[in-house]
């Protein structure tokens, strides 16, 4: 509100009228009351514009209130996968050279993930003096991998397989492997875990077994990425029936994969091995000692990001 009350200003000026009349402002005496009076008013006009300015700001209406920031919504987690397809080469109790189909896809967050795993190889070859191919090379495989975290690196893992293999004696074999995985290590670079536990499997081996079998083993599984280019995945798989020592089975995969140009198109080189500890009878002849059957077979071929 502005105020009627005489300013600073207008009273220095009253007052130098009144002096100018009464003959005081001469020489010297006139200079300094000059200065002060111009002083009075300057710092007058400045107090006046401080005042006016507030009330303006008085009159303003009050700034409403930001808005909160909006929740940040869940990452969304979709389903990653790669298809290899390219050649394989079996060497053991059988050479054959063939194609190879291999394929995954993985649902994975922090605490729980789901990952699907496949593999075909198959291989024929020609005998002289028959005319059909022989099926020298005829596996496929189908794994699914569950695991839910408990506390820090401690997880529940189950891992779940359905096999058919003609060089193993395997016509079909569902077996399943559950137990408490540890992490060996999470890094962006490195990741290694181990499961130990304790499963059942359903199996038709040929002059051996056409039940089911208790189970227990192990699975490993280790990724390195050895630039963003260039990366190593490896995974490891033992199972045993307490029962009987022969009969036991060890799968192991490690391969070498490497980007061409894209990120979605890749070069990949495979190393599969297995062995299984006790097959039935072979080419018309049952075996005296307990047979075992090693395979080392390898890949190479074009793998894709889905």
């Amino acid at each position: 509100m502005k105020s009627d009350a005489p300013t600073t200003g207008s009273r220095s000026r009253t007052s130098f009228r009144r002096a100018a009349k009464a003959g005081l402002l001469r020489g010297p005496l006139a200079g300094l009351w000059l200065a002060a009076a111009l002083h009075a008013q300057t710092g007058a006009d400045a107090q006046q514009q401080s005042q006016a300015a507030q009330q303006n700001q008085e009159k303003k209406p009050a700034a409403a209130p930001a808005a909160p920031p909006a929740p940040a919504g869940k990452p969304k987690v979709r389903w990653t996968g790669t298809l290899t397809g390219g050649f394989q080469f079996s060497r053991g109790q059988t050479n054959a050279n063939g194609v190879s189909l291999m394929g995954d896809m993985e649902h994975a967050t922090a605490p729980r993930g789901y990952r699907f795993d496949g593999i075909v190889l198959y291989a024929s070859v020609a005998t002289p003096g028959v005319p059909y191919r022989f099926v020298a090379q005829d596996r496929r495989n189908l794994y699914f991998t569950f695991y839910q975290q408990i506390h820090g690196p401690v997880f529940f893992a189950s891992r779940t397989s359905l096999e058919h293999d003609v060089l193993r004696d395997v016509r079909v074999r569902a077996m399943n492997l559950s137990g408490i995985g540890f992490r060996l290590a999470a890094s962006v670079k490195f990741q290694a875990f181990v499961a130990p536990g304790v499963g059942l499997a359903e199996e038709d081996k040929p002059g051996i077994r056409d039940g089911a079998v208790f189970t227990p083993g192990v699975y490993q599984r280790a990724t390195y990425h050895i630039s963003r280019i260039w990366s190593i995945d490896q995974w490891f798989q033992y199972r045993a029936n307490p029962s009987n020592s022969h009969d036991y089975a060890m799968d192991g995969f490690a391969g070498l994969t490497g980007l061409i140009y894209t990120t979605k198109l890749g070069f990949n080189f495979g190393y599969i091995y297995s062995y299984e500890g006790l097959l039935g009878p072979y080419g018309g002849r049952v075996v005296p000692v307990s047979p075992s059957r090693t395979l080392l077979q390898a890949t190479i071929g074009l793998r894709y990001t889905l």
